[in-house]
């Protein structure tokens, strides 16, 4: 449950890397994303754990209205009935089913819920002797000497988050060694801050431990934020999006046939030939490979996917810095219409007509009563868990 992560191969626990590799195990753990590495004598070397692991570092960490914050989620994990509190045989199943081993595991579920439980419980309530986490109340937990990435109601803040490596990733501007690790958490300790600075060292500790990769580069096995964005429409998960599938992901959302219809052809055809591989044709089934999604990204957009797909948090502010007039965390239709005009690329009649379609489409889904469309629910879309929460409330609406 460490705050504050890429796949590699397991590598032997005589080996000790220096890196933990790449900014995003690191941002994926904060607002628990992509498969970390498991290694060490500690971890179990089972197979069976990858599944686990790879749902832990999946839980978005995105703050929406009237949703789990990025702390909230980032605990959620571990509250493995799904019933709001966390005990500390759960905080134990999960740090196994992520590949820990008895030893590890026990003393975490020991100190974490000893640690955490009195400072998230209802009033009312006692820790002993079961010490629960109420995941609700979980920012109430939340220690010193860290690095600010969860503020004080447990929503990501992406400035500190890129402080963390602007000030300390010396050797390469996106991973951290064990010497780097060590002066950061140094520079974020508060005097007399005893407790917090145990719990910073702890949390670090262990997740260099689970997710440094052997030489500290950037594993390709780690999807990106666009990869992740497109997975939704990978209905059988199978890397391919066919046209069957994206018509199913937008129905799942709560698109009308018409809609549906209009979008999978137009998506697939207009992308399948960018992402095939070479010797592949696009016709006549128009597949789209989520791997290499990256090489359909179209002009005349926000910029907040780079060439690599990979989310910018700069390009993404720039959305509501610049064009959210009447609100700053959201957007209205005429400010919408002034963001895409200020995107357009001369002569990019493709990418102006992609983007639109993009934009006007997650308006029209996703405005709330007032005809605004809101920072978070943008933020979500760009790794795809807006989707997931959409599918979700649709279909409870058609359980009730």
């Amino acid at each position: 449950m460490a705050r504050s992560a890429n796949h590699s191969s397991v590598h032997s626990p005589l080996i000790i890397p220096e890196n933990l590799s790449f900014r995003t195990r690191v941002f994926s753990f904060a607002n628990a994303h992509p498969t970390p590495t498991v290694s060490s004598s500690l971890l179990s070397s089972s197979s069976e754990k990858t599944e686990e692991t790879q749902e832990f570092f999946s839980m978005e960490g995105i703050v929406v209205n009237g949703e789990q914050s990025a702390l909230q989620k980032h605990v959620a994990f571990f509250d493995r009935n799904k019933d709001g509190i966390v005990y500390p045989s759960e905080t134990f199943k999960g740090f196994r089913a992520i590949g820990c081993g008895v030893i590890l595991s026990t003393a975490a579920s020991l100190f974490i819920n000893m640690g955490f439980s009195s400072s998230t419980l209802p009033k009312g309530k006692k820790a002993f002797p079961r010490f629960p986490i109420y995941v609700e109340n979980i920012h109430k937990a939340k220690h010193g000497s860290d690095s600010g990435v969860y503020d004080t109601q447990g929503r990501f803040v992406p400035s500190k988050f890129e402080d963390i490596f602007c000030k300390h990733a010396h050797s390469n501007k996106d991973s951290l060694t064990s010497q780097e690790l060590n002066e950061m958490l140094k520079a974020n300790r508060t005097p007399k801050d005893n407790a917090g600075r145990l719990a910073s060292l702890a949390e670090w500790k262990i997740l260099f431990f689970l997710c440094k990769d052997k030489n500290g580069i950037v594993v390709n096995g780690e999807q990106s934020a666009l990869q992740k964005h497109v997975a939704f429409f990978d209905r059988n998960k199978d890397g391919f999006i066919y046209p069957s599938e994206t018509f199913k992901g937008f129905r799942a959302i709560g698109c009308g046939l018409i809609l549906s219809t209009v979008a999978s052809l137009f998506i697939n055809m207009g992308l399948s030939s960018r992402t095939v591989p070479k010797g592949k044709m696009a016709f006549p089934f128009f597949p789209i490979y989520a791997e290499n999604i990256r090489k359909a990204k179209h002009g005349s957009d926000s910029g907040a996917y780079d060439t690599q797909g990979r989310f910018v948090p700069s390009k993404f502010e720039d959305i509501f810095r610049k064009h959210a007039h009447s609100n700053p965390d959201s957007l209205t239709s005429k400010e919408l219409d002034e963001m895409l005009k200020a995107n357009q690329t001369r002569n990019d009649y493709a990418g102006r007509l992609a983007s639109w379609t993009e934009w006007k489409v997650l308006f029209f889904l996703c405005k709330d009563k007032n005809d605004l469309l809101h920072k978070d629910t943008v933020r979500a879309v760009y790794d795809g868990s807006l989707f997931e929460k959409m599918e979700k409330e649709k279909a409870l609406k058609k359980k009730n």
